[in-house]
């Protein structure tokens, strides 16, 4: 009957600690935001749109389509190279150089650094005058150990960077 006991209560500790862990996941999604939630990308990428954005395109990125809900915009990822695509199951919507063609509009790229200067090349190819709109902030949080003390470890860098191109935008203009 003492095995039992001890068993029953090592079956307790082992849940309360799956429970806790668990609850440590949420709240720290909840109190540190990760890149990947469209909540927190809507808020960083907002102050630097220079109005409403017609198409967000995602150049070699994963795409965020939550983004729909903040700006009811046209979502596509694109590629520098072209790359064949089932007609149902695509990766890449286009290319940038197809982006670039035609009257789009409003169109605003999305990119991590690491891509940004074969953007640059693609616009300088095409004859387009690209336009900084700023660099978003990348943060993740995970949990670590300091004895039995969780510890929440943030780790924020400047990872992307949006544009768009000299002339998509209308002038604003004052009331």
């Amino acid at each position: 009957s003492g095995h039992r006991r001890i068993a029953g209560r090592s079956r307790g500790v082992g849940a309360v600690t799956v429970l806790v862990l668990i609850g440590m996941k949420y709240y720290t999604a909840a109190i540190y935001p990760s890149d990947k939630d469209a909540r927190a990308f809507a808020a960083q990428l907002t102050p630097m749109l220079p109005g409403h954005p017609k198409h967000l395109m995602f150049v070699e990125d994963m795409t965020r389509n939550g983004l729909n809900l903040y700006f009811d915009s046209d979502i596509q990822r694109v590629s520098f190279k072209p790359m064949p695509k089932m007609m149902s199951d695509s990766s890449f919507d286009q290319t940038v150089a197809q982006s670039l063609q035609g009257d789009a509009r409003q169109r605003v790229y999305i990119m991590k650094r690491t891509v940004e200067r074969y953007f640059l090349n693609e616009l300088q190819a095409a004859g387009k005058t690209p336009v900084l709109l700023g660099i978003l902030q990348e943060s993740h949080a995970r949990v670590a150990w300091h004895g039995l003390l969780p510890v929440f470890l943030i780790s924020e860098r400047p990872n992307r960077v949006a544009y768009t191109i000299a002339g998509d935008f209308p002038a604003q203009t004052s009331p």
